[in-house]
Protein backbone atom coordinates (compact mmCIF):
# COMPACT_ATOMS: atom_id res chain seq x y z
CA UNK A 1 0.00 0.00 0.00
CA UNK A 2 1.25 3.25 -1.06
CA UNK A 3 0.81 5.63 2.54
CA UNK A 4 3.09 9.17 0.40
CA UNK A 5 1.35 12.01 0.82
CA UNK A 6 0.82 14.66 -1.77
CA UNK A 7 0.41 18.30 -2.05
CA UNK A 8 -3.60 19.33 -1.81
CA UNK A 9 -2.43 22.03 -4.54
CA UNK A 10 -5.04 24.26 -2.65
CA UNK A 11 -5.58 27.71 -4.56
CA UNK A 12 -4.57 30.53 -2.03
CA UNK A 13 -7.98 32.36 -2.59
CA UNK A 14 -9.66 29.21 -0.97
CA UNK A 15 -6.60 28.87 1.88
CA UNK A 16 -7.44 32.49 2.57
CA UNK A 17 -10.76 31.45 3.97
CA UNK A 18 -9.62 29.17 6.46
CA UNK A 19 -6.23 31.58 7.65
CA UNK A 20 -8.49 34.82 7.67
CA UNK A 21 -10.14 33.53 11.15
CA UNK A 22 -6.44 33.29 12.67
CA UNK A 23 -6.54 29.07 13.20
CA UNK A 24 -4.41 27.65 15.58
CA UNK A 25 -1.75 25.46 13.33
CA UNK A 26 -0.46 22.13 13.96
CA UNK A 27 2.55 21.19 11.93
CA UNK A 28 3.36 17.12 11.52
CA UNK A 29 7.10 17.19 10.92
CA UNK A 30 8.05 20.71 12.08
CA UNK A 31 11.26 19.48 13.02
CA UNK A 32 12.05 19.54 8.98
CA UNK A 33 14.25 21.84 7.43
CA UNK A 34 11.21 23.65 5.88
CA UNK A 35 8.92 22.77 7.78
CA UNK A 36 10.61 24.98 11.21
CA UNK A 37 11.47 28.11 8.86
CA UNK A 38 7.07 28.32 8.30
CA UNK A 39 6.13 27.53 11.64
CA UNK A 40 8.39 30.40 12.80
CA UNK A 41 7.12 32.76 10.79
CA UNK A 42 3.58 32.20 11.28
CA UNK A 43 4.31 32.21 14.91
CA UNK A 44 6.15 35.91 15.05
CA UNK A 45 2.64 36.33 12.93
CA UNK A 46 0.69 36.26 15.97
CA UNK A 47 -0.73 32.20 15.21
CA UNK A 48 -0.97 30.15 17.85
CA UNK A 49 1.64 27.22 16.57
CA UNK A 50 2.56 24.03 17.59
CA UNK A 51 4.03 20.84 16.09
CA UNK A 52 5.11 17.29 16.45
CA UNK A 53 8.16 15.31 15.13
CA UNK A 54 9.92 11.89 15.49
CA UNK A 55 13.09 13.19 17.59
CA UNK A 56 14.45 15.70 19.38
CA UNK A 57 17.00 18.25 16.93
CA UNK A 58 18.46 21.62 17.82
CA UNK A 59 15.59 22.67 15.69
CA UNK A 60 13.12 21.61 17.98
CA UNK A 61 15.59 23.01 20.65
CA UNK A 62 15.20 27.03 19.06
CA UNK A 63 11.26 25.91 18.67
CA UNK A 64 10.65 25.40 22.12
CA UNK A 65 12.64 28.50 22.83
CA UNK A 66 10.58 30.79 21.04
CA UNK A 67 8.14 29.18 22.53
CA UNK A 68 6.52 27.20 20.03
CA UNK A 69 5.29 23.40 22.15
CA UNK A 70 6.52 20.35 20.35
CA UNK A 71 5.81 17.29 21.49
CA UNK A 72 8.59 14.46 20.79
CA UNK A 73 6.87 11.21 18.87
CA UNK A 74 3.66 10.73 17.24
CA UNK A 75 0.24 10.86 19.10
CA UNK A 76 -2.80 11.74 18.08
CA UNK A 77 -4.21 13.47 20.93
CA UNK A 78 -1.23 15.73 20.42
CA UNK A 79 -3.92 18.01 17.63
CA UNK A 80 -5.99 18.62 20.41
CA UNK A 81 -6.91 21.79 20.71
CA UNK A 82 -5.84 22.89 17.06
CA UNK A 83 -7.97 23.80 14.14
CA UNK A 84 -5.34 23.24 10.69
CA UNK A 85 -2.87 20.64 10.49
CA UNK A 86 0.17 21.13 8.48
CA UNK A 87 2.19 18.38 7.34
CA UNK A 88 5.38 17.09 5.32
CA UNK A 89 5.44 14.74 2.17
CA UNK A 90 8.18 13.01 4.47
CA UNK A 91 5.42 11.84 6.55
CA UNK A 92 2.68 9.33 5.78
CA UNK A 93 -1.12 8.66 5.50
CA UNK A 94 -1.32 6.79 8.91
CA UNK A 95 1.04 9.15 10.83
CA UNK A 96 -1.50 9.47 14.38
CA UNK A 97 -1.94 13.36 13.82
CA UNK A 98 -2.94 13.29 10.25
CA UNK A 99 -5.16 10.27 10.85
CA UNK A 100 -6.72 12.01 13.84
CA UNK A 101 -7.22 15.26 11.93
CA UNK A 102 -8.98 13.55 9.18
CA UNK A 103 -11.44 11.86 11.47
CA UNK A 104 -11.86 14.89 12.77
CA UNK A 105 -12.33 16.87 9.47
CA UNK A 106 -9.47 19.44 10.39
CA UNK A 107 -8.45 21.54 6.99
CA UNK A 108 -5.01 20.07 6.20
CA UNK A 109 -2.52 21.25 3.42
CA UNK A 110 1.22 20.48 3.00
CA UNK A 111 4.12 22.80 3.48
CA UNK A 112 4.45 23.59 -0.37
CA UNK A 113 0.33 24.26 -0.11
CA UNK A 114 1.14 27.00 3.24
CA UNK A 115 3.92 28.82 1.20
CA UNK A 116 2.48 28.91 -1.67
CA UNK A 117 -0.68 31.11 0.12
CA UNK A 118 1.79 33.15 1.70
CA UNK A 119 3.56 33.72 -1.27
CA UNK A 120 0.24 35.04 -2.68
CA UNK A 121 0.43 38.09 -0.30
CA UNK A 122 3.25 39.66 -2.03
CA UNK A 123 3.81 41.59 -5.27
CA UNK A 124 7.38 40.54 -6.42
CA UNK A 125 7.68 36.58 -5.81
CA UNK A 126 10.63 34.66 -6.99
CA UNK A 127 10.75 31.01 -6.96
CA UNK A 128 14.20 29.28 -7.14
CA UNK A 129 13.70 26.22 -8.79
CA UNK A 130 15.99 23.33 -10.04
CA UNK A 131 17.35 19.59 -9.04
CA UNK A 132 20.77 21.69 -7.89
CA UNK A 133 21.85 24.33 -6.40
CA UNK A 134 18.46 25.94 -5.21
CA UNK A 135 19.69 26.49 -1.64
CA UNK A 136 23.30 28.47 -2.70
CA UNK A 137 21.86 30.77 -5.42
CA UNK A 138 18.38 32.02 -2.63
CA UNK A 139 21.37 32.70 -0.16
CA UNK A 140 23.17 34.70 -3.21
CA UNK A 141 19.70 36.58 -4.17
CA UNK A 142 18.91 36.81 -0.40
CA UNK A 143 22.30 38.69 -0.42
CA UNK A 144 21.56 40.90 -3.32
CA UNK A 145 18.16 41.89 -2.72
CA UNK A 146 19.19 42.85 0.48
CA UNK A 147 21.72 45.06 -0.55
CA UNK A 148 19.97 46.31 -3.38
CA UNK A 149 17.43 47.64 -0.57
CA UNK A 150 14.29 45.26 -1.34
CA UNK A 151 14.08 43.67 2.52
CA UNK A 152 12.88 40.25 0.69
CA UNK A 153 11.28 38.00 3.20
CA UNK A 154 13.15 34.50 2.72
CA UNK A 155 11.76 31.05 2.42
CA UNK A 156 15.26 28.35 2.12
CA UNK A 157 16.00 24.70 2.47
CA UNK A 158 19.04 24.89 4.33
CA UNK A 159 20.34 28.13 7.19
CA UNK A 160 21.74 30.89 5.30
CA UNK A 161 22.90 33.18 8.01
CA UNK A 162 25.40 32.55 11.05
CA UNK A 163 22.19 31.70 13.25
CA UNK A 164 20.41 29.25 11.44
CA UNK A 165 17.28 30.64 10.21
CA UNK A 166 15.88 29.30 7.36
CA UNK A 167 13.44 31.87 7.10
CA UNK A 168 14.24 35.49 7.39
CA UNK A 169 11.05 37.98 7.91
CA UNK A 170 11.32 40.65 5.82
CA UNK A 171 9.07 43.57 4.04
CA UNK A 172 5.49 42.73 2.26
CA UNK A 173 6.75 43.66 -1.47
CA UNK A 174 9.56 40.46 -2.24
CA UNK A 175 9.05 36.68 -1.15
CA UNK A 176 12.13 34.64 -2.59
CA UNK A 177 11.82 30.84 -1.80
CA UNK A 178 13.15 27.78 -3.01
CA UNK A 179 10.66 26.05 -5.46
CA UNK A 180 10.92 22.17 -4.56
CA UNK A 181 10.36 19.75 -7.06
CA UNK A 182 9.58 16.97 -5.13
CA UNK A 183 5.95 15.48 -5.74
CA UNK A 184 5.88 18.96 -8.12
CA UNK A 185 5.62 21.01 -4.70
CA UNK A 186 6.75 24.11 -6.98
CA UNK A 187 3.51 23.79 -8.76
CA UNK A 188 1.70 24.85 -5.50
CA UNK A 189 3.44 28.06 -6.18
CA UNK A 190 2.63 31.10 -8.32
CA UNK A 191 5.83 33.28 -8.76
CA UNK A 192 6.11 36.41 -11.07
CA UNK A 193 10.08 35.68 -11.21
CA UNK A 194 10.25 31.58 -11.90
CA UNK A 195 13.77 31.00 -11.87
CA UNK A 196 15.11 27.32 -13.27
CA UNK A 197 18.72 26.61 -12.63
CA UNK A 198 19.18 22.56 -14.34
CA UNK A 199 16.67 20.03 -15.17
CA UNK A 200 18.03 16.96 -15.36
CA UNK A 201 16.23 13.06 -13.62
CA UNK A 202 15.60 13.19 -9.97
CA UNK A 203 13.53 12.13 -7.40
CA UNK A 204 13.24 8.74 -9.28
CA UNK A 205 10.75 7.29 -6.85
CA UNK A 206 8.01 10.16 -8.02
CA UNK A 207 9.65 11.10 -11.60
CA UNK A 208 10.14 7.87 -13.85
CA UNK A 209 11.15 10.20 -16.48
CA UNK A 210 13.28 13.17 -17.92
CA UNK A 211 10.01 13.85 -20.08
CA UNK A 212 8.33 14.05 -16.80
CA UNK A 213 10.35 16.03 -14.89
CA UNK A 214 10.30 18.38 -17.54
CA UNK A 215 6.81 18.65 -18.22
CA UNK A 216 6.21 19.95 -14.44
CA UNK A 217 9.43 22.40 -14.91
CA UNK A 218 7.84 23.80 -18.19
CA UNK A 219 4.04 24.24 -16.47
CA UNK A 220 5.93 25.59 -12.94
CA UNK A 221 7.99 28.57 -15.46
CA UNK A 222 4.64 29.46 -17.64
CA UNK A 223 3.05 30.55 -14.42
CA UNK A 224 6.02 33.90 -14.33
CA UNK A 225 6.04 36.77 -15.80
CA UNK A 226 9.72 36.55 -15.97
CA UNK A 227 11.68 33.25 -16.10
CA UNK A 228 15.68 32.75 -15.35
CA UNK A 229 17.00 30.16 -17.87
CA UNK A 230 20.20 28.41 -17.86
CA UNK A 231 21.21 29.66 -21.84
CA UNK A 232 22.11 25.93 -22.64
CA UNK A 233 18.49 24.74 -22.01
CA UNK A 234 16.35 27.80 -22.77
CA UNK A 235 14.75 26.92 -26.44
CA UNK A 236 15.45 23.05 -26.37
CA UNK A 237 14.03 22.09 -22.21
CA UNK A 238 11.90 24.59 -21.13
CA UNK A 239 10.70 26.58 -24.38
CA UNK A 240 8.93 29.84 -22.94
CA UNK A 241 5.58 30.61 -23.64
CA UNK A 242 4.34 34.05 -25.36
CA UNK A 243 4.68 37.41 -23.66
CA UNK A 244 6.91 35.85 -21.02
CA UNK A 245 10.15 37.90 -20.47
CA UNK A 246 13.23 35.16 -20.80
CA UNK A 247 17.05 35.99 -19.35
CA UNK A 248 19.42 33.55 -19.97
CA UNK A 249 22.64 33.11 -17.82
CA UNK A 250 26.08 30.89 -18.12
CA UNK A 251 29.00 30.99 -19.81
CA UNK A 252 27.84 30.86 -23.38
CA UNK A 253 27.78 33.48 -25.59
CA UNK A 254 23.94 33.65 -25.58
CA UNK A 255 23.81 34.09 -22.45
CA UNK A 256 22.04 37.20 -21.10
CA UNK A 257 24.05 37.18 -17.87
CA UNK A 258 27.34 35.95 -18.52
CA UNK A 259 31.14 35.56 -16.86
CA UNK A 260 34.50 36.06 -18.67
CA UNK A 261 37.42 35.64 -17.16
CA UNK A 262 36.72 33.55 -14.93
CA UNK A 263 39.88 32.94 -12.66
CA UNK A 264 40.42 31.33 -8.93
CA UNK A 265 41.96 32.01 -5.44
CA UNK A 266 41.47 29.12 -2.56
CA UNK A 267 38.93 27.85 -5.53
CA UNK A 268 36.33 30.73 -4.96
CA UNK A 269 36.21 32.24 -8.58
CA UNK A 270 36.24 36.01 -9.60
CA UNK A 271 35.04 36.66 -13.04
CA UNK A 272 34.17 39.61 -15.18
CA UNK A 273 30.16 40.00 -15.74
CA UNK A 274 28.52 40.83 -18.77
CA UNK A 275 24.90 41.39 -18.82
CA UNK A 276 23.66 41.81 -22.68
CA UNK A 277 27.05 42.10 -24.03
CA UNK A 278 27.87 45.29 -22.01
CA UNK A 279 30.70 44.58 -19.33
CA UNK A 280 29.49 45.80 -16.02
CA UNK A 281 32.58 44.85 -13.83
CA UNK A 282 34.16 42.64 -11.73
CA UNK A 283 32.49 39.77 -9.60
CA UNK A 284 34.81 37.95 -6.61
CA UNK A 285 32.48 34.95 -4.97
CA UNK A 286 33.36 33.60 -1.06
CA UNK A 287 32.52 30.45 -2.11
CA UNK A 288 33.83 27.98 -4.00
CA UNK A 289 33.47 25.87 -7.38
CA UNK A 290 32.23 26.34 -10.91
CA UNK A 291 29.04 25.40 -10.03
CA UNK A 292 28.72 28.53 -8.03
CA UNK A 293 29.41 30.36 -10.65
CA UNK A 294 26.95 29.53 -12.99
CA UNK A 295 24.45 29.53 -9.45
CA UNK A 296 25.87 34.03 -8.89
CA UNK A 297 24.71 34.22 -12.98
CA UNK A 298 21.36 33.25 -12.11
CA UNK A 299 20.90 35.77 -8.92
CA UNK A 300 22.49 38.36 -10.87
CA UNK A 301 20.00 38.19 -13.79
CA UNK A 302 17.18 38.39 -11.29
CA UNK A 303 19.20 41.06 -9.49
CA UNK A 304 18.53 42.68 -13.56
CA UNK A 305 14.90 41.78 -13.57
CA UNK A 306 14.50 43.74 -10.40
CA UNK A 307 16.90 47.13 -11.01
CA UNK A 308 19.13 46.00 -8.20
CA UNK A 309 22.24 48.02 -9.12
CA UNK A 310 25.45 46.06 -10.29
CA UNK A 311 27.63 47.34 -7.40
CA UNK A 312 25.35 46.39 -4.75
CA UNK A 313 24.97 42.53 -6.29
CA UNK A 314 28.92 42.41 -6.30
CA UNK A 315 29.05 43.71 -3.22
CA UNK A 316 26.86 40.97 -1.82
CA UNK A 317 28.07 38.55 -3.89
CA UNK A 318 31.92 38.99 -2.29
CA UNK A 319 30.33 38.91 1.39
CA UNK A 320 28.08 35.90 1.40
CA UNK A 321 28.59 32.73 2.53
CA UNK A 322 26.40 30.64 0.95
CA UNK A 323 23.93 28.14 2.41
CA UNK A 324 24.81 25.67 5.38
CA UNK A 325 26.09 22.37 4.27
CA UNK A 326 27.24 23.08 0.84
CA UNK A 327 31.39 23.05 0.80
CA UNK A 328 31.34 24.20 4.40
CA UNK A 329 34.62 24.14 6.15
CA UNK A 330 34.04 23.44 9.02
CA UNK A 331 38.01 22.88 10.59
CA UNK A 332 40.81 21.12 11.05
CA UNK A 333 40.90 16.87 12.33
CA UNK A 334 44.51 15.27 12.58
CA UNK A 335 46.06 18.07 10.22
CA UNK A 336 43.06 17.64 7.39
CA UNK A 337 40.90 20.34 6.35
CA UNK A 338 37.10 18.93 6.62
CA UNK A 339 34.12 19.80 4.70
CA UNK A 340 30.74 19.22 4.96
CA UNK A 341 28.09 18.82 1.82
CA UNK A 342 24.50 17.70 1.31
CA UNK A 343 25.56 16.38 -2.12
CA UNK A 344 23.80 13.66 -2.37
CA UNK A 345 22.80 13.27 -6.17
CA UNK A 346 26.16 12.46 -8.89
CA UNK A 347 25.85 15.04 -10.38
CA UNK A 348 25.84 17.51 -7.31
CA UNK A 349 29.06 14.99 -6.38
CA UNK A 350 31.53 15.47 -9.12
CA UNK A 351 30.52 19.60 -9.10
CA UNK A 352 31.61 19.24 -5.41
CA UNK A 353 34.34 16.97 -5.67
CA UNK A 354 35.78 19.35 -8.70
CA UNK A 355 35.97 22.45 -6.36
CA UNK A 356 37.41 20.68 -3.81
CA UNK A 357 39.90 18.94 -5.91
CA UNK A 358 40.65 22.89 -6.91
CA UNK A 359 40.92 23.88 -4.05
CA UNK A 360 43.76 21.29 -2.95
CA UNK A 361 45.51 22.28 -6.92
CA UNK A 362 45.83 25.39 -5.10
CA UNK A 363 47.35 24.73 -1.98
CA UNK A 364 51.36 24.91 -1.42
CA UNK A 365 53.23 22.32 -1.77
CA UNK A 366 56.22 21.68 0.46
CA UNK A 367 59.16 19.77 -1.47
CA UNK A 368 59.62 16.39 -0.71
CA UNK A 369 56.41 16.02 1.51
CA UNK A 370 53.45 13.54 -0.04
CA UNK A 371 50.95 15.03 -2.34
CA UNK A 372 47.88 15.42 -0.27
CA UNK A 373 44.78 13.31 -0.95
CA UNK A 374 41.30 14.22 -1.09
CA UNK A 375 38.67 11.79 1.13
CA UNK A 376 35.30 11.44 0.70
CA UNK A 377 33.08 10.05 3.97
CA UNK A 378 29.83 9.33 2.05
CA UNK A 379 26.27 8.30 2.98
CA UNK A 380 23.73 7.49 -0.34
CA UNK A 381 20.52 8.63 0.26
CA UNK A 382 17.55 6.68 -0.27
CA UNK A 383 17.53 3.23 -1.90
CA UNK A 384 15.49 4.71 -5.22
CA UNK A 385 18.26 6.80 -5.73
CA UNK A 386 20.74 4.86 -5.39
CA UNK A 387 19.88 1.75 -7.66
CA UNK A 388 18.75 4.40 -10.29
CA UNK A 389 21.90 6.29 -10.52
CA UNK A 390 24.43 3.59 -9.12
CA UNK A 391 26.96 3.20 -12.39
CA UNK A 392 26.82 7.10 -11.87
CA UNK A 393 27.60 7.08 -8.20
CA UNK A 394 30.74 4.74 -9.02
CA UNK A 395 31.73 7.44 -11.43
CA UNK A 396 31.19 10.98 -9.55
CA UNK A 397 32.84 9.11 -6.24
CA UNK A 398 35.78 7.62 -8.08
CA UNK A 399 36.84 12.13 -8.14
CA UNK A 400 37.57 10.92 -4.61
CA UNK A 401 40.97 9.75 -3.30
CA UNK A 402 39.32 7.27 -0.91
CA UNK A 403 35.80 7.24 -0.15
CA UNK A 404 34.59 6.18 2.87
CA UNK A 405 30.71 4.49 2.65
CA UNK A 406 27.68 4.49 5.27
CA UNK A 407 24.62 2.66 5.08
CA UNK A 408 21.84 4.22 2.78
CA UNK A 409 19.63 6.78 4.45
CA UNK A 410 16.86 5.09 4.02
CA UNK A 411 14.29 8.98 4.80
CA UNK A 412 10.99 7.75 3.61
CA UNK A 413 11.54 4.71 1.60
CA UNK A 414 11.88 0.73 2.11
CA UNK A 415 14.84 -1.27 0.58
CA UNK A 416 12.87 -3.00 -2.12
CA UNK A 417 15.74 -3.23 -4.92
CA UNK A 418 18.29 -4.86 -2.68
CA UNK A 419 20.75 -1.80 -3.39
CA UNK A 420 23.37 -1.61 -0.23
CA UNK A 421 26.33 0.80 0.90
CA UNK A 422 28.42 -2.17 0.77
CA UNK A 423 27.54 -3.16 -3.28
CA UNK A 424 28.38 -0.08 -3.67
CA UNK A 425 31.61 0.35 -1.98
CA UNK A 426 32.76 -3.16 -3.88
CA UNK A 427 32.23 -1.65 -7.25
CA UNK A 428 34.83 1.66 -6.43
CA UNK A 429 38.16 0.87 -6.68
CA UNK A 430 39.67 1.64 -2.74
CA UNK A 431 36.56 2.31 -1.24
CA UNK A 432 35.55 0.91 2.04
CA UNK A 433 32.43 0.67 3.73
CA UNK A 434 31.99 1.07 7.33
CA UNK A 435 28.84 -0.42 9.69
CA UNK A 436 28.14 3.07 11.57
CA UNK A 437 30.19 6.11 12.58
CA UNK A 438 32.56 4.96 15.05
CA UNK A 439 34.04 2.74 12.15
CA UNK A 440 33.87 5.69 9.64
CA UNK A 441 35.62 7.66 12.10
CA UNK A 442 38.19 5.26 12.79
CA UNK A 443 39.24 4.12 9.43
CA UNK A 444 39.74 8.06 8.25
CA UNK A 445 42.01 8.73 11.10
CA UNK A 446 44.09 5.45 9.88
CA UNK A 447 44.11 6.30 6.29
CA UNK A 448 43.96 10.66 6.55
CA UNK A 449 47.13 12.17 6.71
CA UNK A 450 48.24 15.75 7.51
CA UNK A 451 47.66 18.11 4.53
CA UNK A 452 44.66 15.96 3.09
CA UNK A 453 41.01 17.51 2.90
CA UNK A 454 38.65 15.47 3.94
CA UNK A 455 34.53 16.14 3.01
CA UNK A 456 31.38 14.85 5.05
CA UNK A 457 28.94 14.75 2.10
CA UNK A 458 25.27 13.39 1.96
CA UNK A 459 22.11 14.81 2.72
CA UNK A 460 20.65 11.95 5.66
CA UNK A 461 22.39 12.20 9.24
CA UNK A 462 26.30 11.96 7.97
CA UNK A 463 26.27 15.36 10.45
CA UNK A 464 26.60 13.16 13.15
CA UNK A 465 30.25 11.97 11.85
CA UNK A 466 31.48 15.45 12.98
CA UNK A 467 30.31 14.67 16.37
CA UNK A 468 32.86 12.35 17.26
CA UNK A 469 36.21 14.86 15.53
CA UNK A 470 37.96 17.26 17.78
CA UNK A 471 37.50 20.13 15.34
CA UNK A 472 40.44 22.72 15.31
CA UNK A 473 39.15 25.92 14.50
CA UNK A 474 42.19 27.61 12.75
CA UNK A 475 42.20 25.34 9.60
CA UNK A 476 42.34 27.43 6.35
CA UNK A 477 42.86 26.83 2.35
CA UNK A 478 45.15 29.38 0.04
CA UNK A 479 46.05 28.92 -3.11
CA UNK A 480 45.55 30.54 -6.82
CA UNK A 481 44.56 29.16 -9.78
CA UNK A 482 43.73 30.32 -12.95
CA UNK A 483 40.87 28.72 -15.53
Amino acid sequence: MNLSLSNTFSHPASMRAVFCRHPRLFFVGIGGIGMQGLAMLLFRRGFAVGGSDRAASPAIDRLRAMGIPVTIGHRAESIRGYDVLIYTLAADRETPELAAARRAALPCFSRADLLGYLMAEYPIRIGVAGMHGKSSTTAMLAAVLREGGLAPTVASGAAIDPSGAVVQEGGRQVLLCEACEYRDSFLCLHPSIAVVLNCEWEHTDYFKSLAQVKASFHTYIKRARTVVLPADCCQSSLPPTAGMRVLRFGLSPVADARAVNITYRAGCASFDYLFCGIHCGRVTLAVPGEHNVQNALAALAVAEACRVPFAASARALAACQGADRRLSLRGGWRGMAVYEDYAHHPTEIRASLAALRRILAGQAREEGKERPRLLCAFQPHTYSRTAAFFDAFCESLSMADRVCLLDIYAAREQNESGVSAAALAAAIPGAHYAANMDEARAYLAKIGHPGDLLVVMGAGDISRLLEGMPLATSCKTEGDVVQ
